[in-house]
């Protein structure tokens, strides 16, 4: 019996694997009609620079993400496509 739960646990996604995606649908939603900078993104979430450069990277991959401006010196401003 414990072989079975222990195949059924590897089966489940990660629940960090979780958190994430339902951060990148949530910055999709959240961008969508709007824009905001990269560190407005990263306190919002509470994501380190890493986490939060990681995210959207991956969304901008997925073309679901746009940079659509840089001001404030570095920060990168996106918006939902």
């Amino acid at each position: 019996m414990k072989d079975m739960e222990f195949v059924e646990e590897l089966d489940k996604p990660d629940a960090a694997e979780e958190e994430l995606g339902e951060t990148k649908r949530l910055i999709e939603n959240l961008l969508s009609g709007t824009e905001m900078s990269t560190p407005e993104l990263r306190r919002y979430f509470k994501l380190s620079n890493a986490q939060i450069w990681k995210v959207m990277s991956d969304l901008e991959s997925d073309q679901k993400i746009r940079r659509t401006d840089k001001k404030e010196g570095r920060a990168v401003f996106w918006t939902a496509v």
